[in-house]
């Protein structure tokens, strides 16, 4: 899901390389929710039961934009700063900062650099089912 260069309707990308200037008086506001991703896969059952081989095959497929970070470094990064994760905890975590924080971050300081107004939320609140109230 995202915008497409169709060169009919959108002709430029709305932020590359910077915030598209027919839009800049209209307040933007953009940001994600903890573990996003789920959003998106988590309706496959099967990515709930990762090994961590599956996550680091499965995470480059999950970036809005070629990344060349190497992905088991990144697992490794993740198990080491939240070493209670499952192997499925760390790729919805890790494909939530690659796909979704990663594009509001820009957005918002393109829009910044252009003196656009641009208001970013991070909603963290868990279900119950995953320990919230």
């Amino acid at each position: 899901m995202g915008p497409v260069l169709d060169e009919r309707s959108l002709t430029r990308h709305p932020f590359f390389p910077d915030a598209a200037p027919q839009s800049l008086d209209v307040p933007m506001m953009i940001g994600n929710t903890h573990d996003e991703t789920r959003g998106f896969v988590g309706y496959d059952k099967k990515m709930l039961n990762l090994t961590w081989d599956e996550v680091i095959a499965r995470l480059p497929g999950q970036f809005n934009a070629r990344i060349d970070i190497d992905p088991a470094t990144v697992v490794a990064a993740y198990r080491r700063i939240y070493p209670d994760y499952s192997p499925s905890d760390v790729f919805f975590a890790a494909s939530t900062a690659g796909r979704s924080w990663k594009a509001a971050i820009i957005q918002a300081e393109e829009r910044a650099r252009a003196g656009a107004p641009a208001y970013v939320y991070q909603v963290d609140w868990r279900s119950p089912r995953d320990g919230g109230v």
